[in-house]
């Protein structure tokens, strides 16, 4: 790991590694980078579900983030921490990376797991009349279904257990292509 996260950021200004990175045995990247004598361990997993095992050190006076496997988990990762970092490193300013549409929630939503997370859960979204429903896509942080069904994804907020039918959120949409246009533009 060592070795490989080295020869990374001789040409790159900073590293990322996708796997080996969770809570227990197989916590490979963090214990190894966060222990050796070049590291400067930065944070420790985030509070958000999926992603909560996202990781970062400098190594070697540069960024190493360490993101989970499982795809959800990645994408948050992604999302939270590595675009915002790739912005802040550009000089762009730090703001809301994704645009986000306005919806109703179509079925009540119960979560009680990682209370005190804020917790990510991917959507559908579908268009009724003059305002769009919705739709949670169910499936575990390993799937990538949910991902590829979704439009985009909801926040539900730190202490939420529920949230209503019928309740208005903000549904940030997934799109690859706008987020790299939106880079572009700021560049």
């Amino acid at each position: 790991i060592i070795k490989a996260v080295k020869n990374s950021l001789e040409d790159s200004d900073i590293c990322v590694t996708i796997g080996g990175i969770s809570l227990g045995v197989r916590d490979l990247c963090w214990r190894t980078l966060s222990k050796h004598p070049e590291s400067i361990p930065i944070a420790r997993g985030l509070r958000i579900q999926p992603g909560r095992a996202t990781s970062i050190v400098v190594f070697s006076k540069k960024p190493v983030v360490m993101l989970p496997g499982h795809v959800q988990s990645t994408i948050c990762g992604t999302i939270y921490i590595l675009i915002p970092l790739i912005y802040y490193m550009s000089g762009l300013s730090a703001r809301k990376i994704l645009p986000t549409i306005p919806a109703e929630i179509g079925e009540d939503i119960v979560v009680k797991e990682y209370k005190s997370f804020k917790r990510i859960r991917f959507v559908k979204l579908v268009k009724q009349k003059e305002k769009f429903i919705a739709n949670l896509l169910m499936g575990d942080s390993s799937m990538l279904s949910p991902i590829l069904k979704s439009d985009g994804f909801i926040e539900i907020p730190e202490g939420v257990e529920r949230i209503e039918k019928g309740s208005h959120v903000d549904v940030h949409i997934l799109s690859w292509s706008q987020l790299l246009q939106t880079f572009l533009k700021e560049s």
